[in-house]
C-alpha cells in the first residue's frame, strides 16, 4: 500500500464519520511530489523522458530579490538528461496525486458532504537540483570549522552560522576564496529589515536562532555538514524563485 493511497483511504473514511449536519474540517498532506523523484508503478512509466518539452530557461538561474542579482552566477552543471528524469518521475507523482485528491473529492459528493465545503489547495514550495559536490562537503573545510562555535545550521541553502570572536573577518574571507560569487553572507539585522523572514512581531528569542552571520546560497551551491554521507540531489531554502514561490487555490464546491 503506497502511502499516497493510504493518506487518500485514511481521508475517505474520516469523511465517512461526518454526519451531514455537522462542520468539518480535514487537513489531508500528501508528501509527493518530492526526492528522491521516485514515482511508484504504473505512474514511474506514464512519461517518456525523451518526449517532454523542457521549460526554455530551465537552465538560467536568477535571483528574485534586488539586492542580490549583482552576485557573480555560476554555470548549471546538471545535465538535460538527469533533468528529463526528474521531471518524467514528478509528472508521474503529480499525476498520482491528482489521481487520490480525485477520490478525496469523489467522496466528497457521494456522501452529500460537498455543498457548502470549501476546497483550499495549497502547496510546499519548490526545490533546486544540486548534484553532489565535494566543494560543498563541510568536511572538507576545517579551516572553515575552526571559526565556527558549532556547526552550521537550519538549511543547506540558508545556513546559520555562529562564529567565534573575532573569526567574522576570516569567514567572509573564506567564502570568497573558496566559493567566490556562491554565497552572501548577510548580519541577520540586514535580512530582517530586508522582509527575508517575513512580517509579524518579532520573536524576543530570535537572535538565538539566526547566530552572527545568515548564508544565502546561489545557482546550486550549498553546505553539507551531515555526518553522514551526502545523499541529496535536490534542496531547498535560498531564494531562487524555483525555492519561494508557493501555489494557493480555494474553491467553493
Amino acid at each position: 500500500l503506497h502511502y499516497n493511497r493510504w493518506i487518500a483511504d485514511k481521508s475517505i473514511a474520516f469523511l465517512r464519520a461526518v454526519r451531514p449536519d455537522e462542520p468539518f474540517f480535514l487537513f489531508c498532506s500528501f508528501p509527493d511530489p518530492h526526492h528522491p523523484f521516485a514515482a511508484c508503478r504504473p505512474y514511474s512509466e506514464m512519461y517518456d523522458p525523451a518526449t517532454l518539452t523542457l521549460s526554455p530557461t530551465w537552465d538560467v538561474r536568477e535571483e528574485p530579490c534586488d539586492w542580490l542579482r549583482d552576485v557573480k552566477r555560476g554555470s548549471p552543471d546538471f545535465t538535460e538528461a538527469e533533468l528529463r528524469a526528474v521531471v518524467a518521475q514528478t509528472y508521474g507523482m503529480i499525476t498520482h496525486i491528482d489521481d487520490e485528491v480525485g477520490r478525496v473529492l469523489d467522496a466528497l459528493h457521494s456522501m452529500g458532504l460537498a455543498e457548502d465545503t470549501v476546497v483550499v489547495l495549497m502547496a510546499d514550495h519548490g526545490a533546486l537540483a544540486t548534484p553532489k559536490d565535494p566543494r560543498y562537503e563541510f568536511r572538507n573545510h576545517p579551516e572553515l570549522e575552526r571559526c565556527l562555535h558549532i556547526l552550521p545550521t537550519c538549511e543547506n541553502r540558508q545556513m546559520n552560522l555562529f562564529v567565534r570572536p573575532g573569526k567574522q573577518e576570516a569567514v567572509q574571507t573564506y567564502f570568497q576564496r573558496t566559493w567566490p560569487g556562491e554565497f552572501t553572507l548577510v548580519n541577520p539585522a540586514e535580512a530582517i529589515n530586508a522582509g527575508l523572514l517575513g512580517p509579524g512581531e518579532q520573536h524576543p528569542r530570535l537572535f538565538d536562532r539566526l547566530g552572527d552571520m545568515m548564508v544565502f546560497a546561489h545557482d546550486k551551491a550549498y553546505l553539507w555538514w551531515s555526518n553522514q554521507d551526502n545523499f541529496l540531489l535536490g534542496r531547498h531554502g535560498g531564494l531562487s524563485a524555483e525555492e519561494m514561490l508557493v501555489p494557493f487555490l480555494a474553491v467553493r464546491l
